[in-house]
């Protein structure tokens, strides 16, 4: 009986980074990218990854938490920083687990997609039951002189 869901080709974290010869490397483990991040990402790599997935640029920008006007400027230097191409490779990863999870390229890109809802952590559009505290209602740091139990207790 042939399967219902149409499954393509998946695409791969350095794939979607531009591939083996944008990032000079083959990175097979979690730890084969620890380098990457240190050097800096290409800058051409947040194109490729645009291109590839149909997530704007600027979706990219607020879901990265990276200024667009630094992500310009990047574009002109060539390289992104450590911490940001750190951020590229956390979000490039996680599409392709997605991938792997939804066997559909377009779902997994669909469900990674950032939204208001979870670039702006003002508002509270989360679909949990009524019993339950709203992720956003719960103010609580570690310099809280509230333990955590108690923060959310609060939250209720």
């Amino acid at each position: 009986m042939a399967s219902a869901v149409s499954y393509c080709a998946s695409i791969s974290a350095v794939t979607l980074l531009g591939g083996e010869v944008l990032l000079a490397s083959q990175p097979r483990s979690a730890r084969d990218w620890i380098p990457l991040a240190r050097r800096g990402l290409p800058a051409a790599a947040i194109d490729s990854m645009v291109r590839l997935s149909r997530i704007a640029q600027t979706e990219f920008a607020k879901a990265l938490d990276i200024p667009e006007r630094t992500m310009a400027r990047r574009k002109r230097e060539g390289v992104f920083s450590s911490d940001e191409s750190a951020k590229l490779i956390r979000f490039a990863r996680v599409a392709e687990r997605a991938e792997e999870v939804f066997e559909d390229q377009e779902l997994a890109f669909n469900w990674i997609k950032p939204t208001q809802a979870w670039t702006d952590s003002r508002r509270c559009r989360c679909s949990t039951p009524n019993w339950a505290p709203k992720p956003c209602s719960i103010r609580w740091d570690a310099s809280s002189t509230a333990s955590l139990p108690e923060a959310l207790e609060k939250g209720r």
